[in-house]
């Protein structure tokens, strides 16, 4: 038996040996059992599926860098207290940028699943009715998750399949086996965006196939991705990929497989949805990380002063203690891009700091001490919101030519946040940049500004400096040195 938790324990850190992607390598193994000893229990794979939830609490990625970067890298922030914290972000400075190769140890927690998790089918007291429903769950997540991380690393790492400069293709290296010894270590150039776009779309039409099984029911929803998360998150992939009509098919999928439960807040439902812990979720969420602090694993900072201070709520408040940080606030026109009487403009309030005033965001109250709670300093992280289904919706009917589809896919979020509906004055490039600053003020530190900017080939504005061009270096992050040193046939990014 205690080979067994210690082959588990082996099989959930097991790119530790050569991940993140190629970060770190390990020779010794646990012990002389093979990591499918650990695996051929359905109860273990139900354990394993954990891991990459826990991986993306990292402060370096949704629980706090995600949510804000895409603010400060363009023109949505400002910065109050100089803690060290995003000032590179805020002047663009060369190498300041997302670093996402950490996620390879996420997605080879996915690969060891898909590859490993058919073989319960093989043994006689696992291959129950009950546990192939399991089964398709757990696979369904793995492939929901490793298909984020890599969505997440080619925007990051790559262009757009459409927005292509100077023919510079590169995405990120593509991983669909796992790695459980430095025997198995192979190294790989970058695969072109393209085949990245590709893969990505894969693993999702897997996911919604397995989801879409009749009786397939992943508990825990919205913390578990549900069929209709899995189709809002293609849709996103094929807004970026310039695919509309696609993205035009899954946000209508998204929206008409959704449960009745999750829809669009009021008016008067909006500022309570931010500042109330929710046991179940936040009203609109199709997928939200449940943030658990807790003692081990990749969330264990969450239990220390570095919880308190790499907190969305620290970073964008005076808190509910002096420990706060308060480093990033709106900037002027962030808040000049709000219409008189929408709700969304309540998230901000007026506060004070060495005699001058800032806008402070009420979206990360950090309230985690009541029933249902992630726990003090923390929030839950909604990664697919249903209002960007709308936004998708608009957008990609945009690019299609079709303004009064546009039109009504924006109105339907506009009615839900006090505002009055577009008309058909409203069209052309005016109906573009309504889109942007409808997408702009309803994602504001949600991380989104960056890619809305990136995704359609145009610079990045800033509210104190000239704008950073589209073609420059800097719209794509540097390959991290250490894995071009270790894997020397990765490319770098041009300008690193």
């Amino acid at each position: 038996m205690k080979n067994i938790i210690t082959n588990l324990l082996f099989v959930v850190m097991a790119l530790g040996l050569f991940t993140q992607c190629e970060e770190q390598i390990e020779t010794t193994q646990p012990d002389n059992n093979p990591p499918d000893l650990a695996l051929s229990k359905l109860s273990n794979f139900s354990q394993l599926i954990n891991s990459p939830y826990d991986r993306m609490q990292a402060f370096n990625y949704l629980s706090q860098y995600h949510m804000l970067a895409g603010d400060a890298l363009t023109d949505n922030a400002k910065l109050v207290n100089n803690t060290g914290r995003y000032v590179g972000e805020l002047v663009n400075q060369n190498g300041t940028h997302y670093n996402y190769w950490g996620l390879y140890a996420a997605i080879n927690d996915c690969n060891i699943i898909l590859d490993r998790i058919d073989t319960l089918y093989k043994i006689p007291t696992q291959n129950t009715a009950a546990n192939r429903v399991t089964i398709r769950t757990i696979v369904a997540q793995a492939y929901f998750l490793r298909a984020m991380a890599y969505f997440d690393m080619l925007r990051v790492y790559g262009y757009e399949p459409n927005q292509i400069v100077n023919n510079w293709d590169k995405g990120v290296v593509l991983r669909d086996k796992p790695t459980f010894d430095v025997s198995t270590i192979d190294k790989r150039p970058r695969a072109t965006v393209e085949d990245g776009y590709e893969f990505v779309e894969s693993d999702l039409l897997k996911a919604i196939d397995s989801l879409a099984v009749a009786g397939t029911t992943i508990p825990n929803s919205p913390f578990r991705p549900i069929r209709a998360a899995a189709h809002a998150l293609l849709a996103r992939v094929y807004l970026h990929w310039g695919k509309d009509a696609e993205a035009i098919t899954q946000a209508n999928l998204a929206i008409s497989t959704k449960p009745a439960a999750i829809r669009l807040a009021t008016a008067a439902e909006y500022p309570g949805m931010w500042n109330t812990t929710i046991a179940n979720g936040r009203l609109e969420s199709l997928f939200e990380l449940k943030i658990t602090p807790g003692s081990s694993g990749s969330n264990a900072d969450w239990s220390t002063v570095d919880g308190v201070n790499n907190s969305l709520h620290s970073l964008t408040t005076v808190g509910i203690s002096a420990s706060s940080q308060f480093v990033l606030a709106a900037s002027n026109s962030l808040f000049n891009a709000y219409e008189p009487n929408d709700v969304r403009k309540s998230l901000w309030t007026t506060v004070n700091v060495r005699g001058q005033e800032f806008q402070m965001c009420l979206k990360w109250s950090g309230s985690g001490t009541g029933a249902g709670s992630p726990g003090f300093w923390a929030d839950n992280i909604p990664v697919i919101r249903l209002p960007e289904v709308y936004m998708i919706l608009a957008e990609a009917n945009f690019n299609l030519g079709n303004e009064p589809a546009a039109r009504t896919a924006l109105n339907t979020i506009r009615s839900n946040r006090g505002l009055p509906a577009l008309t058909a004055a409203t069209s052309g490039v005016d109906l573009f940049n309504t889109i942007l600053n409808e997408r702009r003020v309803e994602f504001a530190f949600e991380g989104q500004r960056w890619f809305d900017l990136k995704r359609n080939g145009l610079d990045i504005p800033k509210e104190n400096a000239d704008p950073v061009a589209f073609t420059d270096f800097r719209v794509l992050a540097p390959i991290p040195v250490n894995q071009i040193i270790l894997n020397p046939i990765i490319e770098q990014n041009p300008g690193y």
